[in-house]
């Protein structure tokens, strides 16, 4: 019981700094700092944000009827031309695609699929099949590339059996 009465007592000077401490802190800070808040910094701020909005609806009036010209005579038009071209894009797309279910399914023939296509079909598989020619060529030429490592890791190896150099172990890095 001894040692907790001796804690008890120790513990109460720094109870009394802290609180102390706190009432200070309360009275001569944080009243004075929510005082100046309230009164001198908060205001300010909010005739800020007024000012802001009123400058930006002055702006929105202003620039209000060049809106609704760009809008009438420039946007809407190139909105209206370009979702068209877009789906008529779609469209083209998806009718190719369910031809060519078809040819592969036997329900028409190469010959019919390929004279009932449109110009713009016809441009569109054109496009798709340089794009695929090109990754042909791509996967062809590192094809060819592994190749040739190959080739020259097998010339390495034959040489250093035919001057009777030894193979590094399975692991072991060579020296």
């Amino acid at each position: 019981m001894a040692a907790f009465r001796g804690l008890l007592e120790a513990i109460e000077p720094l109870v009394a700094v802290i609180t102390d401490g706190l009432a200070y802190a309360y009275e001569n800070v944080l009243l004075p700092f929510g005082k100046w808040f309230l009164e001198e910094l908060a205001p300010v701020g909010i005739e800020l944000v007024t000012a802001a909005i009123e400058a930006l609806t002055a702006v929105l009036e202003a620039i209000k009827p060049f809106a609704e010209w760009l809008w009438e005579n420039f946007l809407q038009p190139i909105a209206e031309w370009t979702g068209g071209v877009i789906v008529t894009v779609l469209e083209a797309i998806a009718d190719s695609l369910h031809d060519i279910a078809s040819v592969i399914n036997g329900e028409l023939s190469l010959t019919d699929f390929i004279v009932q296509l449109t110009p713009l079909q016809t441009l569109l598989l054109g496009i798709a099949s340089a794009l695929v020619a090109v990754k042909v060529a791509a996967a062809g030429m590192a094809l060819v590339e592994t190749i040739r490592k190959i080739e020259a890791s097998v010339e390495c190896v034959g040489r250093k059996i035919r001057y009777g150099q030894h193979l590094p172990e399975r692991g072991a890095s060579p020296s």
